[in-house]
């Protein structure tokens, strides 16, 4: 039964997404420690060949500069864009036609992006058939800040315009993408993350209650957008059941109370499967109006043990609206319960 509060849930998470988008030390002489100037990264001299495996996202920031009409820019803090996580790039050699191609495939493995590339020097070149879903015919190309092919590392930078809306408002975005080969380096990380999935066997112990939640407009609490979530998931007792099946199959079961039966349910749609990247617990579930499979994600940061109890936050960050000046940032403070 499909009640209030978890109506609530779920209008929360569609406004969420809808609306946005150190002391130096000494040593023992009391001398300062040297600086230690890291070694530039060497030239990069990509070939087509280079590139050749599967490549997944473990990291991708957004950097916004916005251009005054006088010319002047600002710079605005940038974001991870947690929901790439995981997401995989296929290049191979097609010898049927003798063309290098790639597939772009999501978490789930649908297929996002495909075409042909070819790479020279520092740049890798792109001309998609299919693009976001969808058949399209362009061009684009990314320039290679880091690749090494043994290691399993590749990293690029794409700049490109935009403008804000109707306002015309013009700004230069700066999308930063940190790759790893699955084959060869399938964990590897230069990221501070909570691995999550080397700690499921402490995830899956017992259920996580959500003991509170916080909502920021650029660092500054907003006790009314709070209240809202504390209504929709902590008075509703809101809580977490991470389990695998026989097959080794990952789940989350989520359970809220019912006002009419004033019982603790199961969602209907629950368990949801999930995949684990890092530290992104992806969840998955069908959209009951079109039948595709959507996701909702948790982030998990600030993993510690806390009075006893193993605690994390649920972290969200994204631009608001067409004011991209503004980063709205959700907090979601859960507590595993204790055998």
């Amino acid at each position: 039964m499909v009640h209030y509060y978890k109506t609530m849930k779920k209008i929360f998470y569609l406004l969420f997404f809808s609306i946005l988008g150190l002391s130096s030390c000494v040593n023992n002489n009391d001398e300062p420690d040297p600086i230690v100037v890291p070694e530039p990264e060497p030239p990069v001299n990509a070939t087509e060949d280079d590139l050749i495996g599967v490549w997944e996202t473990y990291y991708y920031q957004k950097d916004i500069i916005y251009i005054y009409p006088s010319g002047e820019q600002q710079i605005f803090p940038g974001l991870r864009l947690i929901e790439y996580d995981g997401f995989r790039t296929e290049f191979y050699h097609d010898s049927e036609d003798n063309k290098y191609k790639f597939k772009s495939y999501n978490v789930i493995d649908h297929l996002i992006d495909e075409g042909t590339y070819s790479a020279s020097s520092d740049t890798v070149h792109f001309k998609f058939t299919y693009l976001a879903g969808a058949p399209k015919d362009t061009t684009t190309k990314q320039i290679i800040r880091k690749l090494d092919p043994s290691k399993g590392i590749f990293k690029t930078e794409d700049v490109y315009p935009g403008t804000i809306g109707s306002t015309g408002a013009k700004f230069k975005v700066t999308d930063m993408k940190a790759n790893r080969n699955v084959a060869i380096a399938p964990t590897y990380t230069d990221e501070s993350k909570v691995m999550v999935d080397s700690y499921f066997d402490e995830l899956s112990k017992a259920p996580w209650d959500i003991t509170g939640c916080a909502y920021y407009y650029n660092s500054l609490y907003q006790p009314d957008e709070t209240k809202i979530m504390n209504d929709a998931l902590v008075k509703t007792q809101t809580s977490y059941r991470f389990y695998k099946d026989a097959q080794g199959n990952k789940f989350c079961s989520v359970s809220s109370l019912n006002p009419e039966t004033n019982q603790i349910e199961e969602d209907k749609d629950s368990p949801y499967p999930i995949i684990i990247v890092d530290d992104v617990i992806y969840r998955f579930y069908t959209d009951s109006k079109t039948g595709k499979t959507e996701s909702l994600y948790i982030w998990v940061t600030d993993w510690k043990t806390k009075n006893g109890s193993l605690t994390f936050v649920d972290k969200k960050n994204e631009r608001l609206g067409n004011d991209i000046s503004v980063i709205v940032t959700t907090d979601q403070y859960l507590v595993q319960r204790k055998n």
